[in-house]
C-alpha cells in the first residue's frame, strides 16, 4: 500500500483536494488548532459556509455547496491566516 504524508508547518494549513468533486469531502491539515474560523465565499463574494477548525485534519462536506470557484479565508482572533481559492467540480 501507498500512503501521502503531509507535514504541516506550525502557523500553516493545508486545503486538500482543490480541485474536489461535489458531494465529496474538503480536508484541512493543520498542526494544533486553536480557534481558528474557515470561511468559504462564493463568486460575488457571499458567505457561504463558516465553521470552527476543531481538530489538526478536519473534515468539510461539499454537499451543500454548488459547482464552481469559491475563495477560502481562515482566521485567528479575527485576523487572516491563510486565504486560496477551491474549485468544486
Amino acid at each position: 500500500d501507498v500512503a501521502t504524508v503531509f507535514y504541516v508547518q506550525p502557523g500553516r494549513y493545508i486545503v486538500l483536494p482543490i480541485p474536489v468533486s461535489r458531494n465529496k469531502n474538503i480536508e484541512i491539515l493543520t498542526t494544533i488548532p486553536d480557534g481558528e474560523i474557515i470561511q468559504f465565499f462564493d463568486g460575488m463574494g457571499r458567505l457561504v459556509l463558516h465553521k470552527e477548525i476543531q481538530s489538526a485534519h478536519e473534515y468539510i462536506k461539499t454537499s451543500s455547496l454548488q459547482a464552481g470557484q469559491y475563495f477560502y479565508r481562515i482566521t485567528k482572533n479575527g485576523i487572516k491566516v491563510s486565504s486560496g481559492k477551491l474549485l468544486i467540480l
